[in-house]
């Protein structure tokens, strides 16, 4: 039918309009070297708002070809005395009426209602709503790009010069980590602050409720980014029970529920699950009497739902434990300070172990640190928000980027101090 070709090539054109990448997704899904990815998230977060909804599309694009480009979604078996103009009519009312499931050795209901009560009424919509459950994946990172926004700091900037640092020349590399370092101690220190609107307001409720007793703004990336995760969670989680819902299976773990018919060689034919064979019943008015006829059709593309439906299922699974295994961990490291604190500590104390044995000409102080001076350095000078963001270029970057630059970091914080500090020397020896 015209509109349902129309309303699929919309929902098609909307799902490829989420991600401007798809194209390229498509032909080299993006596995490019860490030189050229730039990001503003982690990969679990590229898990869930690119991959998912490009394999999600990828599908729904095969099953809207199958269904209204290549041959026709149902076809059924006519009577002789059909001409071809009925038989065209037949098709097209069973595709849009829903047709039912009978076993083989089961015999049709003579209850109407009945029949109606065992229709399928998921296959017309299946491209659709895969359409839907892509767009659903990728709202959280959607929502992640206009909140970090809204903080003044530009992450995926941030991220780009951090990995832009990395197999470039040591003197190249050296002065890229300084201007990083400057962008960074910037982007901490004038975070914007907007004083009206819907995403202001949303900040205060965050720092009412997820920031309690911490500086305002020290803590607002983190805790959005929390936030995020748990939208991811709840995303996928409520995926399950859209498909379960949707199918109107009476299982409740679909992906095994199918393999465990399969093992048992419990094929459709008894299951009713995505059958191929169904039944559709329709009246044909001849000279006013109305006809009843019940015709058996063949729906080709259950066969390629099935098999989709399958590998949805797992790979909902696969996300939804990755996607909590790396909630769990950014809860521990966002809510546990001392763990924070320590992995910044080994790295920046990494750096410096390497540093001293290629930087001899570097004054000794630039390496020197009490445990007061690095808990003020963490808490004061690079803050929540600032710890966020060296794990972020981390993720991306790589370590070893995020090791020079916290050295880079330190040194520039204690540069001043030991200024400040030679100078009250040498006016108290000058007294």
């Amino acid at each position: 039918p015209a509109w349902q070709q129309n309303f699929a090539l919309f929902c098609f054109l909307i799902t490829l309009s989420m991600d401007t990448g798809f194209f390229k997704a498509v032909s080299g899904f993006k596995f490019t070297s860490r030189k050229h990815r730039v990001s503003d998230d982690d990969a679990v977060d590229r898990i869930n708002s690119y991959y998912a909804p490009v394999l999600i599309v990828i599908m729904s694009s095969i099953v809207m070809t199958k269904m209204y480009l290549l041959g026709d979604p149902v076809q059924c078996w006519i009577p002789p005395e059909f001409k071809p103009a009925w038989e065209q009519y037949a098709e097209t009312y069973c595709w849009l009426k829903n047709t039912y499931f009978v076993p083989p050795n089961g015999s049709i209901p003579g209850d109407e209602t009945v029949r109606q009560g065992e229709e399928l009424k998921y296959y017309q919509w299946v491209p659709f709503v895969l359409a839907i459950q892509a767009l659903m994946f990728h709202l959280p990172a959607v929502i992640w790009k206009l909140m970090n926004w809204q903080s003044g700091v530009q992450i995926k900037t941030l991220v780009g010069m951090a990995v832009n640092c990395v197999d470039d020349s040591q003197e190249k590399r050296e002065d890229k980590i300084k201007k990083l370092a400057w962008y960074f101690r910037t982007a901490i220190e004038k975070k914007i602050r907007k004083q009206s609107g819907f995403f202001y307001n949303l900040k205060k409720v965050l720092i009412r409720y997820l920031l309690i007793g911490r500086a305002a703004y020290g803590r607002y990336l983190i805790n959005v980014y929390i936030v995020i995760k748990l939208l991811y969670i709840a995303n996928v989680v409520g995926q399950f029970f859209l498909l379960n819902g949707f199918l109107g299976t009476d299982y409740d773990f679909y992906g095994l529920g199918v393999l465990r018919d399969l093992w048992n060689n419990h094929d459709w034919r008894h299951s009713g699950h995505f059958p191929r064979v169904t039944l559709c019943d329709f009246n044909v008015r001849v000279i006013g009497n109305s006809h009843p006829r019940t015709l058996q059709c063949v729906l080709v593309v259950n066969l390629l739902n099935e098999k989709i439906f399958v590998f949805l299922w797992f790979m909902l699974l696969f996300v939804a434990v990755v996607t909590i295994l790396d909630a769990l961990f950014w809860l521990a490291w966002a809510f546990l300070p001392n763990r924070r604190f320590a992995t910044l500590r080994r790295l920046l104390e990494s750096a410096q172990s390497a540093r001293r044995r290629t930087a001899d000409a570097e004054p000794s102080h630039l390496y020197e640190h009490s445990a007061v001076d690095l808990e003020q350095f963490f808490n004061d000078y690079i803050d929540s928000d600032g710890a966020f963001l060296l794990r972020m270029i981390g993720k991306n970057a790589g370590e070893p980027v995020l090791k020079e630059l916290l050295q880079r970091l330190w040194a520039d914080y204690r540069a001043p101090l030991m200024n400040r500090a030679a100078a009250k020397g040498a006016s108290s020896a000058y007294k």
